[in-house]
């Protein structure tokens, strides 16, 4: 079998892309796949071995998936008043060894809320605090998976803190802490603090201290990926180490792998660098052996090693963008090199330093256009100015952190950074290439550059049409994914308070909300987009930290559904006025229709094309009586407390709770997580 890894590593992505699908979808390929399996190795087929290893490693990665996530979710805590005893990590908000009324959890604890410290203790990188709280379960595959979270390995997130926090001990930080806060010391007592940012994100990958300017620059001039720590950065340490024992493969493999584990270490292992130091090792191992490695194979090792240990890997931005660079270099570089064979030497290299950096560029734009929806246009050509002078400045960086004599240097750094961001701010002046995203397109992207750079061994004349093929799917996939979905739906999302919403068919979005949480904040910032009306559905619960940061950062025009007793006035967020009034038969695809008692919301009714749907919030007895004898019924109901009454009164609607609960016929968000109703064909859908 040729390239056996790169079977295993496309069956494992296959596996674990299916298990984030759902079962039923899983199911309905898993089926056609291994009957095309048994079909295909009971008759005589070259094949044979391909679609076995290709199948067992797909039901692999399906199994990895649903084993991880299990485990992630291993202890229920949520919604439950208790104390919690932590330490504070050099990461903003995270705390690390963990307990829960004094009995150890798994992973770490993120306090996304605002808190007092007792007494005004200062905390710092290592302190032991002690805190009560009300305890929420990071979901990690809510929205799709949130690697971010799952990097940092955040199993819980306080929704309400209700003591002030306690300082009970300062101890020492871990020895990569100590490190990166040394690191981070050093950067920004001898740079600029702009440049120190910079520098530190450069060093170790964490951006957290770069401002979104400078982030935005580098972006658009296509030089982002010098964040990500990866490739590039590893093999500026690569080359380092090999300067001083170049000559003695063994020992340069041994010394290079101790450096490279350590310097994953100090960057907590992202993705991307365990990628980097796979790759490393196994060229390395193979040259030290006095053999020529398969480039492609060592990236299918990597990828594959990656997605055994951590599956949700696969969804990692900086891992795909890391694959994706190598892949791009792999499929570039080859039929460049066929080119070049016999020219000069330096034409060579300068032909070398154009594919490495037409590659990485070409390899990650696909996902950049994915995740920012653009890409830069003269990326190619700043690569190659950059990456030399980067390279330049990381070993130097390096150099004067170890060696304490050449601190000096660090004004030279200073003026480099001051040249980058100077060149970078011209080069992002260039417009951008704006597409949509390309979804399965990425996939048909990378076969395409499979298909042109000589690892796939065909005839031109066979060549010829596969490419056409691509290129013709491909910008079938961009205009199918380039068309707005203005289906009538709505999305409920599993928050403390009540959050959803109502998107018509001719895009009309509302957002329904109590923002009575941090969690609910969050949920209406991820979708908030212009002229975006907000629905406050409770005024009793509203919080109004909460609406006035909401005001302050984002375009949503707020309206508060309850009156205020005895308060006609009208509040103002700074500038911006909440309007405090009964809504009825808004205008639009979307009509609104709100019932009160007693200047109190019984009721919200959102009438779409070919649905309607009614909001309950928690009532009197007098009060759901009002609402069954006032309002027609709805195809569904969504209800925080009443939802027997509900359900018994009109047992052929669809009835959702945001209360845990576990009848049959009643869903909740906090037993399924978020969930999705919408119309196809003049039917109503119930979408997990």
């Amino acid at each position: 079998m040729r390239r056996p890894a790169l079977v295993i590593a496309l069956g494992l992505a296959v596996g674990i892309g299916l298990g984030s699908l759902g079962r039923g979808i899983s199911l309905a390929v898993f089926l056609p796949l291994n009957f095309c399996t048994l079909f295909f190795c009971v008759f005589k087929s070259k094949y044979k071995k391909y679609l076995l290893v290709l199948t067992a490693c797909v039901l692999s990665g399906f199994l990895l998936f649903n084993v991880n996530l299990q485990a992630y979710h291993a202890e229920d805590l949520c919604n439950s008043r208790v104390e919690v005893v932590g330490t504070v990590t050099d990461v903003q908000n995270v705390l690390r060894d963990c307990f829960v009324d004094g009995k150890k959890v798994d992973g770490k604890i993120e306090i996304s809320v605002p808190y007092e410290v007792k007494n005004n203790a200062a905390l710092t990188v290592g302190s032991k605090i002690k805190f009560t709280c009300k305890l929420g379960d990071a979901i990690v595959d809510k929205d799709g998976i949130n690697t971010l979270q799952y990097k940092k390995d955040i199993r819980y997130y306080p929704t309400e803190i209700l003591s002030r926090v306690e300082l009970i001990e300062n101890t020492s930080p871990t020895v990569g802490e100590s490190i990166r806060l040394y690191v981070k010391d050093m950067l920004y007592t001898y740079l600029d603090d702009t440049n120190a940012g910079i520098a530190y994100a450069m060093l170790v990958g964490d951006k957290s201290s770069v401002a979104d300017d400078e982030t935005t620059i580098f972006r658009n001039a296509g030089i982002a990926h010098v964040f990500a720590v990866s490739g590039l950065h590893v093999g500026f340490l690569v080359m380092a180490v090999s300067l001083i024992f170049g000559k003695r493969k063994k020992l340069c493999f041994a010394v290079t792998m101790l450096a490279v584990f350590f310097y994953a270490y100090l960057c907590d292992f992202s993705p991307s660098i365990i990628r980097a130091m796979l790759m490393t090792g196994i060229l390395l191992f193979v040259r030290a052996l006095g053999r020529e490695p398969d480039f492609l194979s060592s990236v299918s090792v990597a990828a594959a090693v990656i997605m055994l240990i951590k599956p949700f890997y696969l969804f990692d931005a900086g891992f795909q963008m890391s694959v994706g660079a190598m892949l791009g270099i792999c499929f570039i570089t080859k039929p460049l090199d066929r080119l070049v064979r016999k020219k000069h030497s330096i034409v060579k290299k300068a032909v070398s330093a154009l594919g490495i950096s037409l590659g990485a560029t070409l390899g990650t734009a696909v996902w950049q256009i994915q995740y920012f929806g653009s890409v830069s246009l003269v990326g190619i050509l700043f690569n190659v100015i950059a990456i030399p002078v980067i390279s330049l400045v990381f070993t130097v960086m390096l150099c004067c952190l170890i060696i304490p004599p050449l601190f000096w240097l660090f004004s030279a750094i200073n003026w480099l950074f001051n040249a980058i961001i100077f060149v970078a701010s011209y080069f992002a002046q260039v417009p951008l290439l704006v597409m949509p995203p390309l979804g399965f397109g990425i996939v048909l992207f990378y076969l395409l550059l499979y298909a042109v750079s000589g690892h796939f061994l065909l005839s031109l004349k066979k060549q010829t049409p596969l490419i056409i093929a691509s290129v013709l799917m491909i910008v079938c996939t961009v205009f199918y994914t380039s068309l707005p979905d203005y289906s009538d739906r709505i999305d409920f999302y599993e928050t403390d308070g009540v959050t959803f919403c109502v998107t018509a068919s001719v895009g009309e979005r509302f957002i329904f909300t109590d923002l009575s949480t941090w969690q609910d904040y969050l949920t209406v910032k991820s979708l908030a987009e212009e002229e975006t009306m907000l629905y406050i559905v409770d005024y009793e619960k509203l919080n109004l930290s909460l609406a006035l940061r909401l005001s302050d950062e984002t375009n949503l025009k707020l309206k508060v559904l309850s009156k205020i007793v005895n308060d006609g006035k009208y509040y103002t967020l700074r500038g911006k006025n909440i309007e405090i009034e009964r809504i009825r038969n808004e205008n639009g695809a979307i009509e609104v229709a709100v019932t009160e008692h007693i200047d109190k919301t019984v009721a919200i009714t959102v009438a779409l094309k070919d649905m309607t749907f009614t909001y309950i919030p928690t009532l009197t007895e007098y009060q759901l009586d009002l609402v069954f004898d006032n309002l027609p019924q709805s195809d569904a109901y969504f209800c925080e407390s009443d939802f027997l009454q509900v359900k018994e009164r009109y047992g052929d609607s669809l009835v959702f709770s945001s209360v845990y609960q576990n009848y049959d016929d009643i869903y909740s968000t906090a037993f399924i997580g978020n969930f999705t109703l919408r119309i196809f064909s003049d039917k109503m859908l119930f979408v997990e």
